[in-house]
């Protein structure tokens, strides 16, 4: 059976409110409905991705110039399996209402709402030590304000993280002495959520994840995203090129045999810690960064996101669609009004392929509209 896809990005807050049917706030709803063709260029062969009808054009477009696309459609009503974003209860009942069929039960979706909580990265931190791997300071999850303060006094740098939250949203940095300005907001986390987990601020000098496809129990790694985040800690670019160059690039700070301990040890903490029905993208970002002496070193899982990624997009773009020996960025951006949006497209470069691969100028990812306040681009650099 075909896979039918969907972009909603507004998952982890259905997760966090954890009802049959959760409304996004209006950029969540505005960004969706722009981006909606995204999963194209991680979708399989002879699959269907829910998007307007007049995406078809585009997609259409897509598949003239860029090879691995055949047999993708808009969804239009066909039997097909779902394959969102992210799994909730609210998008199951999303899915079903359109027709399509949804393997997760209510077991399941109750487990993986466990699952993609800020929980299981200290989980994957406790596994990742007993197998000897080199971690940073154990995060401490905090069910109190008082259990946050002595976090908080115990790294003095710290980072506060609320159990499920989007895009950067929900993370602070805080200082040891600026913690009773943050009081209100930690106690705000506790009464609703459960808790707040407390990590050590680190010397950061590279985001990147490892990006994993499971079925069956088993876990297979996919390939790298290096990003980078803006000063709200939200995804702001990554860098696309093939799998292998964005190795070459992460040996500029560590050596071979510590991305291999990574890679083996989290793929059998993945195995461990997945319940066997799930079928999906798992990012579990890290972060290269310097110790007190200033020796290098990998934070093997900052975050492990239960569901498809903007990594997991880069990534493909990288080993599907540029060109070998080309190197891209990719942007997800906001534009205000018609006319910031009028103005950035007055700066896009057409896009230039060679053997049916980006070799210069910009591509989009999703089409542009007149409507559009989001645009996702791939340039070549």
């Amino acid at each position: 059976m075909p896979l039918t896809y969907l972009f909603n990005p507004e998952n982890d807050l259905a997760l966090a409110a954890d009802v049959d049917r959760y409304t996004a706030p209006a950029p969540i709803r505005r960004l969706r409905a722009d981006l909606a063709l995204l999963p194209m260029w991680i979708a399989s062969p002879g699959s269907r991705i829910i998007a307007p009808a007049d995406d078809a054009e585009f997609l259409d477009f897509c598949k003239s110039v860029i090879d691995g696309l055949d047999g993708i459609g808009i969804y239009d009503g066909e039997p097909s399996q779902a394959m969102p974003w992210g799994w909730s209860r609210s998008v199951r009942n999303e899915l079903l209402r359109a027709g399509v069929e949804c393997n997760a039960d209510d077991a399941m979706l109750s487990q993986l709402r466990r699952l993609s909580s800020r929980q299981t990265t200290v989980d994957v931190l406790q596994r990742l030590d007993a197998k000897g791997v080199d971690i940073p300071a154990m995060p401490k999850v905090c069910h109190s304000l008082a259990e946050a303060a002595a976090a908080v006094e115990e790294f003095d740098a710290a980072v506060l993280k609320m159990p499920w939250s989007s895009s950067g949203r929900g993370v602070a940095r805080v200082d040891n002495s600026f913690f009773p300005t943050y009081e209100n907001w930690v106690s705000g986390i506790v009464r609703r959520q459960g808790f707040v987990v407390c990590e050590p601020y680190l010397d950061k000098l590279q985001d990147f994840a490892m990006e994993f496809y499971v079925e069956g129990g088993q876990a297979a790694f996919k390939g790298y995203s290096v990003f980078f985040n803006n000063q709200q800690m939200s995804y702001d670019h990554a860098v696309v090129a093939s799998t292998a160059e964005l190795r070459r690039r992460l040996l500029m700070f560590v050596d071979a045999s510590t991305l291999d301990i990574v890679q083996t040890a989290v793929t059998e903490c993945l195995e461990e810690l997945l319940p066997e029905s799930y079928s999906g993208y798992v990012g579990v970002d890290m972060m290269v960064y310097r110790k007190s002496g200033g020796a290098l070193a990998v934070n093997p899982c900052v975050e492990v996101n239960l569901r498809t990624t903007m990594g997991v997009v880069s990534s493909a773009l990288g080993d599907n669609v540029v060109h070998s020996g080309c190197e891209g960025v990719m942007r997800v951006l906001y534009h205000k009004d018609k006319a910031a949006l009028e103005q950035f497209k007055s700066t896009l470069q057409p896009p230039r392929f060679s053997d049916r691969r980006l070799s210069g100028g910009t591509l989009l990812l999703a089409p542009i509209t007149s409507e559009s306040r989001y645009t996702a681009t791939l340039t070549i650099v």
